[in-house]
């Protein structure tokens, strides 16, 4: 039988990342469900809505003035999954980050899988706000 993978430590940017995702997946949890968050996640959540927890994310990316993770509640792996409901409160979120920081931050989500890029199987977005420099990331 085939063991599900919620974390792809290949893909983490870091090799502290790396170190902490080969952790995680000796456990089989996922890192992101509610139960299992506050076990890994060193940032704190900063706001709670009614579909997504948001903090800012342990890794940044490079030259990111903020840099939010936006992580469902429930478990999904694909952004299809999410509600209609669920959909419409991250752009809600968005507009709140703006509003609150006064900058504009971009809104990235990708398939939660290995092929993608992704370091974990738990769909979750990302709000960027970028200064000067072009922030740096892997997509």
């Amino acid at each position: 039988m085939r063991t599900k993978r919620y974390v792809f430590p290949e893909n983490g940017r870091t090799p502290e990342y790396r170190t902490q995702l080969e952790e995680i997946l000796s456990t089989g949890l996922c890192p992101f469900c509610p139960e299992n968050l506050a076990r890994w996640k060193r940032e704190p959540v900063i706001l709670e809505r009614e579909h997504w927890r948001i903090a800012h994310n342990d890794h940044p990316y490079t030259n990111a003035l903020f840099h939010l993770v936006l992580i469902p509640r429930k478990h999904v792996e694909t952004a299809r999954e999410l509600s209609p409901e669920a959909k419409l409160e991250l752009f809600d979120i968005k507009d709140w980050a703006e509003e609150t920081c006064k900058m504009p931050f971009t809104l990235i989500m990708r398939p939660s899988s290995k092929e993608s890029g992704a370091s974990v199987a738990h769909t979750h977005a990302h709000l960027v706000a970028a200064g000067a420099e072009p922030v740096i990331t892997r997509i």
